[in-house]
């Protein structure tokens, strides 16, 4: 047999390889990564809403609802060499509406919704939340760390709403700490919840009491399109098992304090869905509803709860790329 020549031979192997490389998959897209730029304000529409219908044997069913609008905003600072900013974070344009606030009516000798001191408060908390600043840092998986907040204790930020409405210090510490929960704005936490976090911010065990009906949300991530933006599918899973139990002293669930037991139920998660631009590394928007069902009794009563939670975040402006100075872009 007549010898090949060695050029010949290199061809048969470059073609062998050749035909091996075209024949593979594309690489994989680049995953979602958060790219911070320093000295950038980052603006989003933000807009949270809480329903709770509640309903003891017996009686008519109550339906309470906490609703914020604002304009969320993070203004970085630096940015680290592992893609973690320092920033401040802030709202802007807030609206706030909370359930009526009750007052006793000597009259009728029953509590009553006072709807006219209800606006006026909500009035004040939303200018006091105007004034609030956040330090948090920001990393590339979308994870927020709340460092601390001035001012720290809100019952200091609500001193104008005490003078003004004449509240009680109390009632306001327990007004302050109920939006910090709903809304996850308490400083000294890691957060995943805010932004659609692309991993979730590591131990998630939090203290007993209201903090076993929080949920988890679980991510799915699509395949970009022609722009390069790629969908995230959203879910959501209860962090405890329905299964488990917790007593919790809740105050005025019946009428009076007491320890009833807290369970929390299943989760119903309905189709929530992100959008992330992948060439500019940021979050383009985030809309989610879930139901969170719960049931808590003491010896001679019960209660069960069916929280629904609609969550949407949306970013008004591209994040610039490659700039020194302070930028807030424009659409």
């Amino acid at each position: 047999m007549t010898a090949r020549p060695a050029s010949f031979l290199c061809g048969i192997v470059l073609l062998v390889l050749a035909g091996r490389a075209f024949g593979e998959r594309a690489p994989a897209p680049a995953e979602p990564a958060y790219r911070w730029q320093p000295k950038t304000v980052y603006r989003f529409n933000y807009e949270k809403k809480i329903e709770v219908q509640q309903v003891i044997a017996g009686r008519e069913p109550v339906v309470k609802a906490t609703e914020m609008q604002g304009v969320l905003v993070l203004r970085t600072e630096n940015v680290d060499a592992l893609g973690t900013a320092a920033a401040s974070m802030s709202l802007e344009s807030v609206r706030l509406a909370m359930p009526p606030y009750r007052r006793y009516d000597d009259d009728v000798d029953e509590f009553r919704n006072d709807e006219r001191l209800a606006a006026a408060l909500n009035r004040e908390i939303e200018d006091t939340f105007i004034e609030l600043v956040w330090q948090v840092k920001l990393d590339r998986h979308g994870r927020m760390e709340i460092l601390s907040r001035e001012p720290q204790d809100l019952v200091e930020a609500f001193q104008r709403v005490m003078r003004t409405l004449r509240m009680p210090k109390k009632l306001l510490r327990d007004m302050g700490a109920s939006l910090e929960s709903r809304f996850g704005l308490s400083p000294g936490r890691m957060d995943d919840q805010i932004l659609a976090a692309l991993q979730p911010a590591g131990d998630l065990a939090q203290a007993g009491g209201y903090e076993i009906l929080r949920t988890d949300r679980k991510l799915r991530i699509g395949t970009p399109d022609a722009a390069r933006r790629v969908k995230l599918d959203l879910s959501r899973q209860a962090r405890v098992d329905p299964a488990a139990g917790e007593s919790v002293r809740l105050e005025n669930i019946f009428d009076r304090a007491g320890t009833v037991r807290l369970k929390p139920g299943a989760v119903e998660s309905s189709g929530g869905q992100a959008v992330f631009d992948l060439e500019l590394g940021m979050l383009d928007e985030l809309s989610e509803r879930y139901v969170v069902l719960s049931s808590c009794a003491n010896r001679d009563r019960s209660l069960d709860q069916t929280a629904t939670i609609v969550y949407r975040l949306k970013r008004l402006a591209p994040a610039p790329r490659g700039e020194d100075a302070e930028t807030d872009a424009k659409p």
